[in-house]
């Protein structure tokens, strides 16, 4: 995972890697789910459209401005310098894809990664 694979390629220059996520794609036809937002069911739904919009710029701003936003990670804290978190920015595949449009893949996943039918999320899971 990114940063750390960045490093890592700083200092092995021979290092083989595999992108797991193009292999899962591949062979499922869907994307490999990684990170979720969630969100308290009481919200309204004009405090729900401010999060995801703001969510969707500050993705934007990282991917279009990743100097500028690894600078900003490395005051925050990040234990990486700028220079490299930079560079793992695009490697780091962040991009925002509504629940309504992920549904199939974490059913997907689910499937083969087997939970129990009692441990499947619902429908009210996944915010509309």
């Amino acid at each position: 995972a990114e940063p750390m694979l960045s490093v890592l390629r700083s200092r092995e220059k021979d290092l083989v890697t595999i992108d797991l996520q193009e292999q899962y794609r591949e062979i499922t036809e869907h994307d490999y789910p990684q990170a979720g937002v969630f969100i308290a069911r009481d919200l309204d739904r004009d405090t729900v459209s401010n999060l995801e919009r703001d969510l969707m710029q500050s993705i934007g701003s990282v991917n279009e401005k990743p100097l500028e936003s690894a600078l900003l990670g490395v005051k925050l804290g990040f234990d990486v310098d700028s220079e490299t978190l930079a560079h793992a920015i695009p490697g780091s595949n962040i991009s925002y894809v509504s629940a309504r449009d992920s549904k199939r893949s974490i059913e997907r996943f689910l499937d083969i990664f087997p939970v129990s039918p009692d441990e499947k999320p619902d429908d009210a899971f996944y915010y509309q």
